[in-house]
């Protein structure tokens, strides 16, 4: 897709490809509290990688599209972006959970050592 012309109608599929690589995302960011061993959790963060670089790409494509198409949304556009936005708040929440939850394990190890 990132070396044809793109049509006027492409936005929605980028935005439902974007969507679905973001609700995959949130599924390991919320699996990664499951994991109780670290080959486990690194499983988890390669893929969290993997579907990172593809968002990467499709920023690339939606930035190129609205080169082309300077137009606002349509109504089905903007449920897209909606949920987009919402999944984008729900993955931040995720981490910022497990960085509580890292932290709080690491304190307690702290603990234990000394």
């Amino acid at each position: 897709m990132a070396n044809k012309k793109f049509s006027d109608n492409d936005l929605k599929l980028i935005l439902k490809k974007q969507e679905s690589i973001l609700e995959s995302l949130l599924d390991l960011s919320q699996l990664q509290f499951a994991e109780n061993d670290s080959l486990g959790l690194d499983e988890v963060i390669k893929k969290k990688d993997h579907y990172i670089l593809e968002l990467q790409k499709i920023d690339l494509i939606l930035e190129k599209w609205h080169l082309e198409y300077s137009r606002p949304l349509k109504i089905l556009e903007q449920n897209c972006e909606k949920n987009i936005q919402n999944l984008l708040k729900r993955i931040l929440n995720s981490e910022k959970d497990f960085e509580k939850v890292l932290g709080q394990e690491k304190n307690a190890v702290s603990l234990q050592i000394s």
